[in-house]
């Protein structure tokens, strides 16, 4: 019996060796799990960080190969050389230095009316956006609002230049774009422009001549003469 207590004693220091072992081991394995927690959460980072990355760079990768493919062929589809265009200038008309974008540029000066008719040609690549919307821009150079289709076949009036179907239209109204050089850009009441596009698989033929209602109404004979003189040159 006096034995007791201490057996006791000893009981006590066993278990508390014991807690002090499981507790080390429990601090362990929890250590070993939040650092295997952490390390995985930090390779999941990385590789989200690189998939993005690398997705980021394919795109831009890809964006910069489809801009160096296309350029190339807009640029050689600009300077590809257009087929000679030939006519017949009327006497009367002066010749106006030419530009970039004009293949030729002529007046028509009055005799006993104020104001000239500025007349200019040109021939793009391809369809220049079709025959509506370029008839529709030149509405709005007259201040006049855009046709639909139906209206346009109605108000167009077909011609045949160097063997090809096109469209002739007359517009009147105050004309607010620009003419030939020094000619001014202020709006410009009671004008008319009449203009003429013509597709063809060798360009789109347009001709613009614009200028005060009355004159230009004067020179339309002279100006379809001059438009059905047109030819590409073999």
């Amino acid at each position: 019996m006096q034995q007791f207590p201490g057996d006791i004693q000893k009981m006590c220091k066993n278990l508390i060796t014991l807690n002090r072992k499981f507790f080390l081991a429990t601090l362990l394995i929890t250590s070993f799990i939040f650092l295997g927690c952490e390390a995985k959460n930090g390779n999941e980072v990385k590789v989200y960080k690189k998939q993005k990355s690398s997705s980021t760079n394919s795109s831009m990768t890809n964006s910069e190969n489809s801009s160096s493919q296309e350029v190339p062929s807009m640029v050689e589809e600009n300077t590809t050389p257009m087929p000679k265009l030939t006519w017949k200038k009327p006497e009367n008309w002066k010749e106006n230095p030419a530009s970039p974008m004009r293949l030729a540029s002529y007046l028509i000066e009055g005799e006993s009316e104020a104001g000239v008719v500025d007349i200019s040609v040109f021939i793009f690549p391809g369809d220049v956006g079709g025959l509506l919307a370029n008839i529709n821009r030149w509405k709005g150079q007259l201040s006049q609002p855009h046709l639909t289709q139906e209206e346009l076949d109605k108000e167009g009036q077909k011609i045949n230049v160097a063997g090809h179907s096109g469209t002739a239209i007359r517009i009147n109204g105050g004309y607010v774009g620009s003419m030939a050089k020094g000619m001014g850009t202020s709006k410009k009441e009671d004008y008319q422009m009449y203009g003429i596009y013509v597709f063809t698989p060798s360009g789109t033929i347009v001709l613009k001549a614009i200028g005060p209602k009355k004159m230009v109404e004067k020179h339309l004979p002279e100006l379809e003469a001059f438009h059905q003189s047109f030819a590409f040159a073999k």
